[in-house]
């Protein structure tokens, strides 16, 4: 497919498949692009502006007093002034976790605070708390790892999927079957295979 075109005035960055990135979008802010992910920057003296249009990222903020910055992702919005969080945003999934500070999110379901070490998930409109062993999994690419305890198989294979070249599924009951490990995201592809093959796939 052809790539989405780049806004007026807006800076893109990328990343592909099993590519990760760390940019300096200002002086008072970086980010750090998970795998496959775009996304978009506006400077503004006020309210600079970021919009995550697919995948993850971590997302830094030291701004002066009377200065916010705003990120954005699916209907979700988040506004920081010093702090650290990051947005995922993956089909129907669209997660915000604030790691450093605060940040307030706004959403169709509402406006919420959220303090450092919580997690919101959005489903369908809803805004709901991040089990805490999902966010932790789900911080862990930063150190270049993927945490998984007594989480469904499939779950596990899909996400792996996202660092590797092509896909890898689950039939049947094996999507159901929970695992637990820890894997080192550089190799994912042999991380893959040794699960399909303990779950009896040739």
């Amino acid at each position: 497919p052809l790539a989405a075109p780049v806004p007026a005035g807006a800076r893109e960055y990328r990343t592909g498949k099993g590519e990760r990135r760390h940019v300096r979008l200002e002086p008072e802010i970086s980010a750090e692009l998970n795998t496959d992910s775009r996304l978009l920057f506006w400077a503004d003296a006020a309210s600079p502006r970021v919009e995550l249009s697919k995948g993850e990222a971590l997302i830094s903020a030291s701004c002066d007093p009377g200065r916010r910055l705003i990120a954005t992702a699916d209907d979700v919005e988040v506004r920081a002034r010093v702090a650290r969080f990051s947005m995922r945003s993956d089909g129907d999934l669209m997660r915000v976790a604030c790691l450093e500070g605060q940040v307030e999110v706004v959403s169709p379901d509402g406006r919420k605070m959220v303090d450092a070490g919580t997690s919101l998930d959005f489903h369908a409109g809803a805004m709901r708390p991040t089990p805490r062993d999902v966010a932790e999994s789900g911080a862990a690419w930063q150190r270049d790892m993927f945490l998984f305890k007594d989480r469904p198989a499939g779950e596990v294979i899909a996400e792996l999927n996202r660092y590797r070249p092509g896909r890898v599924y689950l039939l049947g009951s094996r999507n159901d079957v929970r695992i637990s490990g820890v894997i080192h995201l550089e190799r994912a592809d042999f991380a893959v295979d040794h699960i399909a093959k303990s779950l009896g796939m040739n």
